[in-house]
């Protein structure tokens, strides 16, 4: 097998979108990734991706997205008062 290179597949984000969906609405990741022949990790990347659908929509990302959003959220707001407290201190 030396010699030969591996071709890297690409999928079009409406592929993407319809395998995400299917698992968003309750098949099993597993199940889906093996009719569609993807890895299990692509799936679920693929998953948590909100994908822009035309110039104007975007589909609503996945809850443990927005889980993430809030999270990051809270710690740069956490971070901005330490800074603020650091400055003050210094004083």
């Amino acid at each position: 097998m030396a010699g030969k290179k591996r071709v890297r597949r690409t999928f079009t984000e409406e592929f993407k979108q319809t395998a995400a969906k299917r698992v968003a609405d309750g098949e099993k990741a597993a199940a889906v990734a093996s009719e569609i022949g993807v890895s299990l990790n692509s799936l679920r990347s693929w998953k948590e991706k909100p994908f822009i659908i035309g110039s104007s929509h975007i589909v609503e990302p996945t809850k443990s997205t927005t889980n993430l959003r809030q999270e990051y959220e809270l710690l740069k707001a956490e971070n901005d008062y330490l800074k603020r407290r650091e400055e003050i201190l210094r004083k």
